[in-house]
């Protein structure tokens, strides 16, 4: 467990640390960082499918694929945030960070325990992992058609 945590902050702290180059030269800027953080969490949630004991030292890897994750997420999310906290004229200033962390921390943690507890219990590790991974890889389409769109749309 510690070993596993470890190896996912290696991963986040120089990501967090050059959050702003990032931005600047990832394909796509903020689309493309959230992009990374879904292709990473697709890949690390079917990756925890193909776990077996003789494999089971891949986790570490999987975990370095979280630490991408976490990262590319909560830098896109911040930045939102402040995009929206400007439409505002800065009205919103603690209401917007606050809303976005109590979706994440109560209502997606809370919604995401119940219900994976129950896909877990009902169909088993290895099926909800799997689930999961089909359903963002959903919405990571969604995603890349959204950004096709909006850029066809704003002539970029």
């Amino acid at each position: 467990c510690g070993l596993g945590v470890g190896v996912l902050v290696i991963f986040e702290f120089p990501l967090f640390r050059y959050a702003t180059q990032l931005k600047k030269y990832c394909w796509g800027g903020l689309d493309g960082l959230q992009a990374i953080s879904m292709i990473c969490f697709v890949v690390r949630t079917w990756g925890y499918t193909q776990l077996t004991p003789s494999t089971k030292w891949w986790i570490l890897a999987l975990e370095s694929l979280h630490g991408l994750t976490f990262a590319c997420f909560w830098i896109t999310l911040t930045d939102v945030c402040k995009a929206l906290i400007h439409l505002t004229n800065d009205k919103w200033s603690t209401t917007i960070p606050l809303f976005v962390q109590m979706l994440s921390s109560a209502v997606g943690a809370g919604l995401g325990s119940v219900i994976g507890g129950w896909a877990m219990h009902r169909y088993g590790a290895r099926q909800m992992y799997f689930g999961v991974s089909v359903i963002v890889s959903i919405f990571f389409i969604l995603h890349c058609a959204g950004c096709i769109v909006t850029r066809c749309y704003n002539g970029t």
